[in-house]
């Protein structure tokens, strides 16, 4: 087994805390036809915690002892078409908000040594956030955006819905449907991955 510096080590250069946020889609209305099962709107936005470790298949181990050490999650494999220039890569992926508590967890008894420990300190504001309840206020929801906008910088990848985006939205639907605290406890005692 890998020691905790080895795992912390590896997760600062190959790791990445992270909130993805999608539109909501209410399938069930797409499919009966419905424009909307709800009385007023719903939250427009679904947040998506995540965490997780690439590397390329072959270091496939370290994956699985970084998995062990921590405790959950899973491992998936991406194959690539043209394996002669691209490596199949092995991704670690912890999604569901129960799992995600115990990577906090188990993170926060170490110190970072490099800027990805201040994007561990925003994705654990993140965090609670959702676990508040806050994410389906507007204010919550815009101050959740505000730290992920601060995350993740160094990839020099743009985010989509970028608080700008979202506030926009807000704008437009004023009369939007915000969850409750103990709605949003409830989903998170049932380990569902996005809420």
């Amino acid at each position: 087994m890998l020691s905790s510096d080895y795992i912390l080590g590896f997760v600062e250069g190959e790791g990445c805390f992270n909130v993805s946020i999608a539109k909501y889609v209410n399938y069930r209305a797409r499919e009966t036809g419905r424009k909307s099962l709800r009385k007023s709107k719903a939250f427009p936005f679904v947040v998506k915690p995540s965490f997780r470790v690439v590397c390329v298949e072959r270091d496939r181990a370290v994956l699985e002892s970084i998995k062990e050490a921590i405790g959950v999650g899973n491992i998936y494999i991406n194959h690539r078409k043209d394996s002669v220039k691209h490596q199949d890569m092995a991704h670690y992926y912890v999604q569901t908000f129960a799992d995600l508590v115990t990577v906090r967890e188990f993170f926060e008894k170490h110190v970072f040594m490099t800027t990805k420990g201040e994007d561990f300190k925003r994705w654990c504001k993140c965090l609670d956030i959702i676990l508040s309840g806050k994410h389906k206020t507007k204010e919550g929801f815009l101050e959740l955006c505000g730290l992920r906008e601060q995350m993740n910088v160094h990839t020099g990848k743009s985010t989509m819905w970028k608080p700008e985006e979202i506030a926009k939205v807000f704008e437009e639907n004023e009369d939007i449907e915000t969850g409750s605290s103990q709605e949003t406890q409830k989903l998170i005692h049932n380990n569902i991955s996005t809420i």
